[in-house]
């Protein structure tokens, strides 16, 4: 997993998504040590088979991406915040998997026009590029870099 600075351009919150995005934000933060839960391999699997589930219901963007039953799992957004109505990192590095999924989903709170800027924290060929990303519309980001 690598590590990525955030920052955001113009990323007014939807209205219509804001509470949705702010109980997917408490979410994320709450499970965010969720990969080193040890409760057995059953007990394991209900828990992210029911975070899945959840975050199916708060994303449409999120179901374009998963199954029933597995997804990724983007704990960064955990570390946003809504401040003026707008979308901001709350930590200084964000941790996470794909920069492209974590933008596609929050594509899915602000308005179009948006820029969400990902640079790796250590620059490496394991580490993929964040880049600049442009939001079009829900589910619908353009690289611009």
């Amino acid at each position: 997993m690598a590590e990525y600075t955030c920052t955001f351009s113009d990323a007014a919150v939807r209205e219509e998504s804001r509470e949705r995005l702010e109980a997917l934000i408490q979410k994320m933060f709450a499970r965010r040590h969720h990969n080193r839960v040890s409760a057995g391999p059953s007990g394991q699997m209900w828990l992210t088979v029911e975070l899945v589930q959840a975050l199916r219901r708060a994303s449409e963007v999120y179901r374009e991406l998963s199954t029933k039953t597995r997804g990724p799992m983007p704990f960064e957004i955990g570390y946003l915040r809504i401040r003026d109505g707008r979308l901001e990192s709350i930590s200084n590095s964000l941790r996470m998997d794909s920069p492209e999924v974590f933008v596609r989903i929050v594509s899915e709170f602000v308005e179009p026009g948006a820029t969400i800027s990902l640079a790796a924290v250590e620059e490496s060929d394991e580490i993929p590029d964040g880049g600049t990303w442009s939001v079009i519309g829900i589910g619908d980001v353009e690289k611009v870099d």
